[in-house]
């Protein structure tokens, strides 16, 4: 109920994230009119007002969770949203950089197990890890869940990484990132 609540405990933490949330919130704004000023590619301007919208709902669930104190599908859902949009501000920035715009290194990602496939897998298990991880730290499941979800995603990382290692051997790209994995 107050703008600058008095700071002890917790409140110091709380307020703060969400200040900073507040910023993120305005920064979201200018770039989501930018990328639709500047930017001639449909699909990156629909990007950038999915960033918008993420953030949005992403305020959302957020004040939900202060005002119902905690439920756990929500703030795990808000802390899920938070990869999502984080991703999608990451995506964003790569797009827009000029090494991208004019010369992206593209490869042959066809056929039943491509490189395109696996590239829209390994987020969603890395996601399917952040859900499980957040039951966990909101107490909506046990341990062993999230320890499993870590197993799956380290072998999920190596699989993708040799994988492009052994099919991409040349694509300097792909490899410098295949041994970041």
């Amino acid at each position: 109920g107050q703008l600058m609540p008095p700071m002890y405990g917790n409140i110091f933490f709380e307020h703060g994230h969400r200040m900073i949330a507040t910023t993120v919130g305005f920064l979201t704004i200018i770039l989501a009119i930018w990328i639709y000023r500047a930017d001639d590619r449909a699909w990156m301007r629909r990007l950038g007002f999915a960033a918008l919208g993420a953030v949005i709902l992403q305020g959302l669930l957020g004040g939900l969770t202060v005002l119902y104190l905690l439920p756990k599908w929500v703030s795990v859902s808000h802390a899920c949203l938070a990869e999502i949009f984080f991703s999608t501000t990451v995506a964003i920035a790569l797009f827009t950089s000029p090494k991208f715009r004019n010369e992206p290194n593209m490869v042959d990602a066809t056929g039943s197990l491509s490189l395109r496939t696996l590239g829209f897998w390994l987020p969603a298990v890395v996601l399917c890890q952040v859900f499980l991880g957040a039951a966990f730290r909101h107490k909506a499941l046990d341990l062993i869940w999230h320890v499993a979800g870590a197993v799956a995603v380290t072998g999920a990382i190596l699989f993708v990484a040799v994988f492009a290692l052994l099919s991409y051997p040349h694509h300097r790209t792909l490899r410098t990132f295949a041994i970041l994995l």
